[in-house]
């Protein structure tokens, strides 16, 4: 599987077509604390400036299930989850499993022999984000994204919770 990038005149086009609305990101780190596997629950809300047009949405993740308007997808393709029929408002949900990787790409895991605590690290960048999200990725402004982490987790950085 190749995975490619997103080519500029690709992201140029779908700027132009898509509009995004909203994600709604579930990233479970659960796994990480004995195992390796992220599992991500994400979903984007767009419209299409040209109803029944088509494009790609990228996953280079597993996916285990995709969605849109509540209809299920064909399997992602070198990364890529194919969207044919876009509707003028869509909803796209999809399921995606990852491993951690030590390449750069997806996220990351240590555990420190000093202290014991296991430790989690992304840069998720957009072209990295995709190993681990889907992503409706393109050269306009993206939509609001909204974070919430489990309160057994710390986030290295961020002001102690109470």
């Amino acid at each position: 599987m190749s995975n490619r990038s997103l080519p500029q005149t690709e992201a140029e086009g779908r700027a132009i077509l898509l509009t995004v609305e909203r994600y709604a990101v579930a990233v479970d780190l659960s796994d990480l604390m004995t195992g390796s596997r992220v599992r991500c629950e994400s979903t984007i809300t767009f419209t299409c400036h040209r109803p029944g047009a088509e494009t790609v949405v990228d996953c280079a993740a597993a996916v285990e299930s995709a969605t849109r308007n509540g209809v299920v997808l064909r399997p992602a393709v070198e990364g890529r989850i194919a969207l044919t029929g876009l509707g003028e408002r869509n909803v796209l949900r999809v399921v995606s499993v990852t491993e951690c990787s030590a390449d750069g790409r997806g996220v990351h895991k240590a555990v420190n022999p000093s202290d014991g605590e296991t430790y989690v690290y992304t840069g998720f960048s957009p072209d990295y984000a995709r190993y681990v999200l889907n992503l409706l990725r393109s050269a306009g402004p993206q939509g609001a994204v909204g974070v919430h982490r489990d309160r057994s987790f710390r986030l290295a950085g961020a002001e102690q919770q109470r």
